[in-house]
């Protein structure tokens, strides 16, 4: 039996999915939460550690005693256990010296990154040093590419998808589930008036859209009770100022759970969905308000958008989907 072994927060949405899919394609798997190691099996190679890492300490604003004890730890596994695969996402303590002592261990090494990654030198060691590093962008992907970056593999984000499609029956108008920014608030603030509901960090209860708040931040699971019982759930995209294709981890959430997906146009969307027939998508102001109003008042056009979007994420967007697809790449 293969063994992977994670390195995934005990808090990311993408633990248990990753812990089950898996588990589903007869991996035998292990996590370790690297932002909440085990500190007394940790302290255990902790003085062993080789002076370069133990550099840390002086060279890095993260907090250094966290960084040097999650690297031990991963270490200290990974010979233990001897697995074959090593995956985390994101990783941003995990260190170079780490990610390449693993692979001297005959391990292969992979980085699934589910944010934006500035370009610098650092971070071009950073990407070279892993087997893989998948990232959600096609166009970045492409970049990378033309850059030398071969290792560079584009994977979309993707879900579990409920296995039943949402009721009929809704309960709000409007949600956005997203920590607060100035451009998500100014994005969505012309439906306000629409009966939109706002769940994300304490920073909304500051904003012009105050009274649409209700509070969070909230689970996984709590965020797919909302969009299961919402008509129309936005997505606006974190990135504005920065050229990006790539759609973010929420459409996934939104399509998967049977919800109605209403977001701001990427060029992605259109490879992914087929827009106006499993999801939906505005490009300014006006498009927005038009749509917005033309669903709530539609239920038969957008619950029918809604199932084509849910059956597409079950076919084509799933976890397994794309690990089978990492996989392949990995030849393994």
């Amino acid at each position: 039996m293969k063994k992977i072994l994670l390195a995934i927060p005990g808090d990311s949405s993408f633990l248990k999915p990753s812990l089950l899919t898996f588990k589903q394609l007869g991996w035998e798997v292990r996590n370790i939460d690297y932002r909440k190691t085990d500190i007394v099996a940790a302290a255990k190679n902790y003085f062993r550690l080789p002076k370069r890492i133990t550099d840390e300490l002086t060279c890095h604003d993260r907090p250094s005693i966290k960084r040097v004890i999650a690297n031990s730890e991963i270490l200290r596994v990974a010979k233990s256990w001897k697995p074959d695969l090593f995956m985390t996402f994101k990783g941003e303590i995990i260190l170079l010296d780490t990610v390449l002592r693993l692979k001297k261990l005959g391990i292969l090494a992979v980085n699934w990154y589910p944010d934006h990654l500035p370009n610098s030198g650092k971070n071009s060691d950073f990407i070279k040093a892993y087997d893989c590093f998948v990232y959600w962008d096609a166009w970045r992907t492409k970049i990378y590419h033309k850059n030398g970056f071969r290792n560079v593999l584009y994977l979309p984000f993707c879900t579990m998808p409920e296995q039943k499609a949402a009721p009929n029956n809704k309960r709000y108008n409007i949600n956005f589930i997203a920590n607060w920014q100035a451009h998500r608030e100014a994005k969505i603030a012309p439906v306000a008036k629409y009966g939109l509901k706002i769940w994300g960090g304490k920073q909304w209860r500051n904003s012009t859209l105050s009274k649409c708040y209700q509070g969070g931040p909230i689970t996984v699971e709590e965020m797919i009770k909302i969009i299961r019982v919402t008509k129309i759930n936005l997505n606006v995209h974190v990135v504005e100022n920065i050229y990006s294709e790539g759609t973010n981890v929420r459409t996934f959430e939104v399509t998967g759970a049977g919800g109605f997906l209403l977001a701001n146009k990427r060029k992605s969307l259109y490879n992914l969905f087929d827009p106006g027939k499993e999801i939906e998508v505005f490009e300014n102001s006006k498009e927005l308000i038009e749509k917005t109003k033309f669903y709530l008042k539609n239920d038969f056009a957008r619950e029918k958008i809604a199932g084509a979007g849910w059956r597409r994420t079950k076919m084509d967007h799933t976890y397994l989907k794309r690990f089978q697809a990492l996989l392949k790449y990995l030849n393994i």
